[in-house]
């Protein structure tokens, strides 16, 4: 026995929101990079806590190998450590000297041009790009697990 068209097509215009929203969903996730519960609430938190260059670099506008002088011209950092050629740019929400920052995203250069980038606060740490190896420095005893390229790890 064959169900009625009328089943059908209320089967049909119940599925549908639903089908609509998972292919809302999948598309959000792929146009924001994120493959994880995890990854979301390090985007929000980031979103919340760091300085705008976070957006740049989590988007791919900045990337291993620019060029430190054409950085810095979009965003002028809050602390530059070392110099231009071996160094690193320091960038901090509402930087005011004096105060304590828990939330930071950092360039590393490298002969002038960028050589690793990470955001991270005291509870996540989210990788950008890493030329040089200093995935250990920014982890350190909280790392649970290797970090991919573009990764993120939380520790809560």
């Amino acid at each position: 026995m064959e169900p009625a068209p009328n089943s059908k097509r209320r089967l049909f215009w119940l599925l549908l929101p639903v089908a609509l929203t998972i292919a809302a969903l999948v598309e959000f996730c792929v146009w924001f990079r994120i493959g994880s519960i995890e990854e979301w609430h390090i985007y929000q938190a980031m979103d919340a806590e760091c300085h705008p260059i976070w957006r740049e670099l989590y988007f791919g506008r900045i990337q291993a190998g620019d060029d430190i002088n054409a950085i810095m011209a979009v965003a002028p950092p809050s602390i530059i450590e070392g110099d231009m050629t071996s160094g690193s740019l320091r960038y901090y929400k509402d930087y005011q000297p004096g105060d304590l920052h828990f939330t930071s995203v950092s360039i590393e250069v490298r002969n002038g041009e960028a050589a690793c980038a990470y955001a991270g606060s005291c509870t996540w740490t989210r990788q950008f790009f890493d030329e040089i190896g200093l995935e250990a420095d920014y982890f350190g005893p909280f790392r649970a697990r290797k970090l991919v390229q573009g990764g993120a790890i939380s520790t809560e």
